[in-house]
C-alpha cells in the first residue's frame, strides 16, 4: 500500500473517531449547559425540625434509656449542589435539643439469681461516659436523586453519613425523602428524615450471697453494651439560590 493510501486511510479513521466523540459528547455538553443555567445549581437552605430523640442523649439515669424517646427540636443550615439534572448533593450542619421529662418511670425490676443462693442486681443500662449529650451538634454529607426541575414540584430522596460532635464523636447515618416547591427564587420544602447512630451504655451490677438472714456482698461489676438508637424528625425550610 502506497504512503498516499496510508495517509488517506489514517485521515478517514481520525475523522471517524472525532465524529464519534462529538456525537457521544454532545448530549453531555448539553446537559452540563442546562445544569449551569439552573438557578438552584448552587443553593443554601435553612430549616427547623421537630420529632423525637433517644433519651440516652439527655443523660437520663432511668435505665435502658437507649430504647426510649422524648420530644426534640432543632435548627440547621445546608449547602446544596446539583451537578446534574437529577443528582443532588448536600452538606448539613445542625443542632438538636432534647426535651426530657423530669423523673423516671417506676421500675419493678428485682435481682436475678445467677447461681444457687447468689443474686445480682440489674437496674438497667445508663449512658456511658462520652455519650453525646443534648444539644447534639451534627455534620452530615448527603447524596441523592430528585425529579427534574421542569416539574411544578420536586421530590427528592437522599442517604448520607457524618458525625455527632457533642462530647465524644459518634457516627450517624441518615436517610430522607423531601418535597419541594419549584421556582427560580425561594423554594419551600418539607423533609422526613430517619437517623441511626452507635453509642455505648453501661450497667452497674452488685452481686451478693443471700442466706436465710444474712446478705454477704461478693462483687460489683460494670457491664457495657453497644446499641444503635434511631430517631425520626420532620423538617421544614427555605432554599435560596447561591450566589
Amino acid at each position: 500500500m502506497s504512503p498516499r493510501h496510508v495517509s488517506l486511510r489514517l485521515i478517514r479513521e481520525v475523522t471517524s473517531v472525532v465524529a464519534f466523540s462529538v456525537t457521544v459528547a454532545a448530549p453531555c455538553v448539553s446537559q452540563a449547559a442546562a445544569g449551569s443555567t439552573e438557578p438552584h445549581r448552587h443553593a443554601i437552605a435553612v430549616s427547623a425540625d421537630a420529632g423525637t430523640l433517644p433519651v440516652v442523649f439527655g443523660g437520663g439515669q432511668c435505665g435502658d434509656d437507649g430504647y426510649t424517646h422524648g420530644p426534640g427540636f432543632g435548627l440547621g443550615v445546608s449547602g446544596l449542589d446539583r451537578p446534574g439534572s437529577i443528582v443532588f448533593l448536600g452538606a448539613d450542619v445542625g443542632a438538636s435539643a432534647a426535651v426530657m421529662a423530669l423523673g423516671c418511670k417506676a421500675f419493678a425490676r428485682g435481682p436475678v439469681e445467677v447461681a444457687p443462693g447468689v443474686w445480682e442486681t440489674r437496674p438497667g443500662f445508663y449512658a456511658s461516659p462520652g455519650t453525646p449529650r443534648s444539644p447534639l451538634i451534627r455534620g452530615l454529607l448527603r447524596a441523592g436523586l430528585e425529579t427534574p426541575s421542569d416539574r411544578s414540584a420536586i421530590v427528592r430522596a437522599t442517604i448520607g453519613g457524618g458525625f455527632i460532635w457533642s462530647s465524644r464523636p459518634a457516627p450517624v447515618a441518615s436517610g430522607s425523602i423531601a418535597l419541594s416547591s419549584n421556582s427560580a427564587g425561594k423554594r419551600v420544602f418539607v423533609e422526613l428524615e430517619h437517623d441511626v447512630t452507635r453509642v455505648r451504655q453501661a450497667e452497674t451490677r452488685f452481686r451478693y450471697r443471700q442466706d436465710s438472714t444474712v446478705q454477704t456482698p461478693l462483687s460489683t461489676s460494670v457491664v457495657t453494651e453497644r446499641i444503635h438508637p434511631t430517631w425520626t424528625t420532620l423538617r421544614a425550610g427555605l432554599e435560596l439560590p447561591w450566589p
